[in-house]
């Protein structure tokens, strides 16, 4: 849990949340938004994240939300070329999952760790929220793992 959470305030003190602001507000011709990252460890319980991946909302003045996905900075994190292969293969799959009946959050704009060019700092994909509960990963009992792995 330390660990988890040492990750995470790494993560969090690298990206440029104005830039982030700034760019949304302007892939959105300039409607205003806000994104924000908890300030203490008490409420990193609202925070959104998984094994890999942190989310911040980030919500605009008439509404809309999308979210903002960056990859945790962890000790075990693979080299920077693996991270933005794995950025530039998900925003692809999700651009061609949108030619389908699927429901796929649509992507406004994505940055990698090592481009020069990235105001945020990090690498991230800007995407459209959508309706729906985060997948839970948390440990299934054996009756739950019996049910999931049995062949039918």
């Amino acid at each position: 849990m330390k660990s988890e959470k040492a990750d995470l305030w790494r993560s969090i003190g690298q990206i440029n949340l104005d830039a982030l602001r700034r760019l949304a507000s302007s892939l959105r011709n300039g409607v205003k938004c806000n994104a924000s990252f908890p300030t203490d460890d008490q409420s990193l319980r609202g925070l959104a994240y998984g094994g890999l991946n942190v989310h911040v909302d980030v919500k605009f003045e008439d509404g809309k939300t999308w979210i903002a996905r960056f990859r945790l900075l962890k000790i075990n994190r693979p080299p920077t070329e693996k991270v933005n292969l794995d950025r530039i293969s998900e925003v692809t799959v999700y651009q061609c999952l949108q030619r389908t009946s699927i429901p796929t959050p649509k992507v406004f704009g994505y940055g990698l760790d090592d481009d020069p060019d990235n105001p945020v700092g990090v690498g991230f994909i800007l995407m459209e929220k959508v309706a729906g509960h985060p997948m839970d990963y948390r440990p299934r009992r054996q009756p739950h793992k019996s049910f999931m792995f049995t062949e039918r």
